[in-house]
């Protein structure tokens, strides 16, 4: 769906399962990686990253009065009935996916950000005439 132009996924994200099954509800361990496409926050490239994790979902079985009733059911909550032969499990993986991926990804722990062109660079030292509101800065810088 739309909620995936999110997360740019290269190639398909494998899932593993671990089902357990009492009458009444359903506990499903779901193990996944893939590979991410994320943007460096430092030097703004794209570049790949391995993703992997795990969540729990617990699916309760529906009673048939329950689908007829107008009982407000949580979005995030998973039904099943003797009828159900697929759940979408597809949101909750994306929610998870979505938490793995690091808040400020970095393509290497020593990126050193965007690269400055020589023409583009401004040598502060060879500054005319010094702003008077940094006089204050440059005697602390002197002191260290």
């Amino acid at each position: 769906g739309e909620q995936w132009e999110w997360i740019s996924c290269v190639g398909d994200v494998h899932c593993r399962a671990e089902i357990d099954r009492i009458p009444s509800q359903i506990s499903v361990h779901v193990f996944y990686q893939g590979i991410v496409t994320l943007e460096c926050s430092r030097c703004l490239k794209k570049y790949d990253r391995s993703l992997a994790g795990d969540f729990y979902i617990v699916m309760k079985k529906r009673s048939s009065g329950q689908a007829a009733s107008k009982v407000p059911v949580e979005e995030d909550d998973f039904f099943f009935d003797d009828e159900t032969d697929e759940i979408d499990l597809s949101g909750a993986l994306f929610d998870d996916m979505v938490l793995a991926v690091p808040m400020k990804p970095l393509c290497s722990e020593d990126c050193l950000g965007i690269p400055l062109l020589k023409k583009d660079a401004i040598d502060v030292s060879q500054a005319k005439t010094p702003d008077t509101r940094w006089e204050a800065l440059m005697k602390l810088k002197d002191r260290i």
